[in-house]
């Protein structure tokens, strides 16, 4: 599509209002953020292809090598990583920023898991 017609967000990152994170209202260090995402594999309970994940029990995912990592440095307090309840075939990671990153305008989000790497999501992250 054409550059008007692009989102300018690379990703779904969230305030836990649901506030867009952006350069005008940046996350913040030790702060929690919603992350958007698909592609984490299998959720626990499972759920069946193109059905909305449950909202309870929450589905979470069942990969131990997930990791979420801000500017390299990896989140150690990841409250929640699964299916985005009421949603089909989207995942949610909540996370908390760690506080000994270095902040700025344009922060890369790294996702790792046990079969792919991913870093395509830079962040606006104030103190």
């Amino acid at each position: 599509p054409p550059p008007e017609a692009q989102s300018p967000y690379r990703g779904i990152i969230l305030h836990p209002d649901f506030g867009y994170v952006t350069p005008a209202r940046p996350a913040r260090l030790g702060g929690t953020v919603i992350i958007y995402l698909t592609g984490l594999g299998a959720l626990n309970p499972s759920v069946a292809t193109g059905a909305a994940n449950p909202g309870s029990p929450l589905a979470r995912a069942v990969d131990p090598l997930i990791q979420i990592l801000f500017g390299g440095v990896v989140a150690t307090q990841v409250p929640f990583i699964g299916g985005a309840p009421g949603f089909a075939g989207l995942n949610q990671i909540n996370v908390v920023i760690p506080l000994t990153l270095v902040a700025g305008p344009r922060v890369p989000v790294a996702i790792a898991t046990g079969n792919a790497y991913n870093d395509l999501v830079d962040i606006a992250i104030g103190n």
